[in-house]
């Protein structure tokens, strides 16, 4: 479980959904705690209040997936490219072949992958 939140935080940094905060002070301030804060600065990092929940159903859907399904890119020679916006979706979805996992020898699992394919767009 320590590698999979390890890959969940490697990827959300790597890739994460809000890519620029634009969150910045319109004048001087000073927090509650006595910290000053200057026009223009940030008030430091923000902590999401239902982050380990996230965390929690992430780890969760993730396990269900991979136990249940193998994944494979459409196209192998298609970069996966993003579109710079407030939050950071893929242009044009990741497209997938999906193909459930069964007690095939390897073998018989290549040959699944061409025969019984099936495409997924994953929009986020």
């Amino acid at each position: 479980m320590h590698y999979l939140h390890a890959a969940l935080a490697e990827t959300l940094r790597l890739y994460p959904m809000i890519p620029v905060d634009g969150r910045c002070a319109k004048v001087d301030d000073i927090l509650p705690d006595g910290h000053k804060v200057r026009r223009g600065d940030q008030a430091g990092p923000r902590i999401c209040l239902s982050k380990e929940f996230a965390y929690r159903k992430m780890k969760i859907s993730s396990i269900v997936l991979i136990h249940y399904f193998r994944f494979k890119l459409a196209d192998d020679m298609k970069d996966a490219t993003y579109k710079i916006t407030t939050t950071l979706p893929m242009k044009g979805g990741l497209h997938l072949c999906v193909v459930p996992r069964t007690t095939l020898p390897t073998s018989q699992h290549e040959k699944s992958w061409n025969s019984s394919k099936v495409e997924f767009d994953l929009l986020f």
